[in-house]
């Protein structure tokens, strides 16, 4: 689980361009899917759908109590190498802090624009749950009135992996 501290030690970096140094040799040393904090997965991707979108829509309204409940159905496998070396080179000096051998990545601010665009799906909890009971027949043929589908290129964060590689760990959209 990712970590906005890193304890580097005292033979760890002491400075922010050497701490971009060796993030950027951790990241390049570990597979697209080590670089991919649990949270993330949890918070922002429906893992494990198969079928059609309408599908995992339904179930996502199920498994999310919200009126409103939008979550990312494209992969961040392929191109999560890439959008944290672009982190590591985009975010600002000031949110990465250094003290008595510790690296702290400030959560407020630390996002930066990612380099590619993501597919969503956002439900209208309380439409669906309307049009089941009345029009249930109609679910599928209406989805434009419970489900949308969206393109966004959402703000990457990023916390430290008990070895100091920075994980994926939330986005803004």
């Amino acid at each position: 689980m990712a970590s906005r501290t890193w304890p580097c030690g005292e033979d760890g970096p002491k400075t922010v361009p050497e701490l971009r140094k060796k993030m950027i040799e951790l990241v390049k040393n570990k597979s697209s899917t080590k670089l991919i904090d649990v949270k993330f997965t949890r918070d922002h991707i429906f893992a494990g759908h198969k079928g059609d979108v309408l599908k995992l829509a339904q179930m996502l309204a199920k498994q999310r109590e919200l009126a409103k409940s939008t979550l990312m159905i494209t992969s961040m496998q392929a191109t999560a190498k890439a959008e944290i070396l672009n982190w590591i080179a985009h975010i600002p000096d000031a949110m990465l802090t250094y003290q008595r051998g510790v690296w702290t990545v400030n959560t407020q601010g630390s996002t930066v624009p990612a380099l590619y665009s993501y597919k969503w799906v956002t439900v209208d909890l309380p439409e669906l749950k309307r049009m089941m009971i009345k029009q249930p027949g109609d679910i599928v043929k209406k989805c434009d009135n419970w489900m949308t589908e969206s393109l966004k290129s959402p703000e990457i964060a990023c916390q430290f992996d008990y070895d100091g590689t920075p994980l994926i760990y939330h986005l803004d959209y």
